[in-house]
């Protein structure tokens, strides 16, 4: 349609599609939280989306090695450009994952939202800049999707190896509105590299905070030299006072704590992340997370947050290669949410345990299968699965991706 126009001037025009057919242990149709973000027995359509992006607003390597760093993702070998450039992102997603990245006061309800839980929202709308400073900067501003946590919410880059997300992704956040500046600092040929990242949103998948306060994000992200070794340290920080949604899956965070005085109720998430490529073949990951909501004095709802509320834990996970297009992936956690918090939570509290694997097939750069298996385990007060009824739940999926 465009010739060799959009690739002249690094313009991309992409589309991706992912469903998933899913079985499930429970009476009732209902899996959440534990398959998060599938929610329901039978088949999922998860994300139907469109992206236009330009030069480094694009996927990673889309257009060749980025020079110096790449926003959210970190530093990267290679020399420092001294050009200026800017770039921009605009990404539009239908489909049942949308209802976890609804950004409060952008993607209110449309006339394409189903009350099945198929949603339409413009995830992200940014433009990037990439300046000459320190060893290479890169400044986002507008709507993104977040920095945080192992799984930001690319389908694609960086490759999430599960169909299904762990506790650490599903209490913290997925969407942000402001500015985020990402500066490589070091580029030592012994030391490796060292990424900053900083930035000011307007709090968790919000654009309407009610009390207007911003939040505070950043980052430290080290890559070894043979970039064998990434060593990710990111926390967020800001007021959680009435800055949830008309309910879950609506914009807002899933924290829903309230003052009557206007006191600042303080929210940190905090997560660290190790990734290392032991082989060709292996690759395996780590992740903590801790998170805590100060309380406000308002039982507004069942689980308002009236005391200190604390969620913390861990996750381990590994990738082998069976063969060039055949992957096996495995993961483990384990996961406190003390309180209760997380409105999806529904008031039950304590440990959840966690067990999943699949097998992967890349049939060609552009479709992929996978059929996954789960297994999640809830100790403590209440019930978390089946409409809180269970405390134990399995999952079986096949999952389809296709990139366009």
């Amino acid at each position: 349609m465009f010739g060799d126009a959009l690739e002249e001037h690094k313009i991309m025009l992409l589309g991706w599609a992912e469903g998933a057919a899913l079985v499930s242990s429970n009476d009732s149709k209902d899996v959440s939280p534990g398959a998060f973000f599938n929610t329901t027995d039978g088949f999922n359509l998860n994300q139907a989306a469109l992206m236009a992006c330009s030069g480094r607003a694009c996927p990673p390597f889309s257009f060749g090695p980025g020079a110096a760093v790449h926003n959210r993702i970190g530093p990267f070998p290679g020399p420092k450009s001294d050009k200026v450039t800017v770039d921009f992102n605009v990404t539009a997603i239908y489909g049942e994952d949308v209802q976890f990245l609804k950004t409060l006061g952008i993607d209110g309800n449309t006339r394409f939202d189903r009350n099945d839980g198929l949603k339409f929202g413009l995830t992200q709308a940014y433009l990037e800049f990439y300046l000459p400073v320190l060893e290479g900067t890169s400044v986002m501003v507008g709507s993104f999707q977040t920095p945080l946590e192992n799984e930001i919410g690319y389908a694609f880059t960086p490759p999430n190896w599960f169909a299904t997300h762990t506790y650490a992704f599903q209490h913290g956040p997925a969407k942000h509105v402001g500015v985020l500046v990402e500066s490589r600092v070091v580029n030592s040929p012994t030391f490796g590299l060292l990424g900053v990242e900083a930035g000011i949103v307007k709090g968790w998948n919000n654009w309407t905070n009610e009390k207007g306060d911003p939040s505070f994000i950043g980052a430290l992200r080290w890559r070894s030299v043979d970039m064998n070794t990434w060593i990710d340290l990111e926390g967020i920080y800001g007021n959680g006072d009435e800055d949830f949604g008309p309910g879950p899956g609506r914009g807002g965070s899933p924290y829903f704590a309230s003052s009557s005085t206007g006191k600042y109720l303080g929210r940190l998430s905090t997560y660290l992340v190790v990734t290392q490529t032991l082989s060709t073949k292996l690759s395996v990951a780590f992740e903590g997370t801790y998170g805590q909501q100060m309380p406000g004095d308002v039982k507004f709802v069942p689980f308002a947050i009236t005391e200190k509320a604390k969620w913390y834990g861990a996750n381990v996970s590994a990738r082998y290669a069976l063969a060039p297009t055949v992957f096996l992936n495995a993961r483990g956690e384990w996961f406190n949410d003390e309180k209760g918090a997380h409105a999806l939570w529904n008031t039950a509290r304590g440990d959840v345990f966690g067990a999943t694997a699949n097998v992967e097939w890349q049939l060609s750069p552009d479709v992929r299968v996978r059929g996954e298996v789960r297994y999640d385990d809830h100790t403590g007060a209440g019930r978390l699965f089946d409409n809180n009824t269970k405390n134990q739940q399995a999952v079986g999926l096949a999952n389809i991706f296709f990139l366009f």
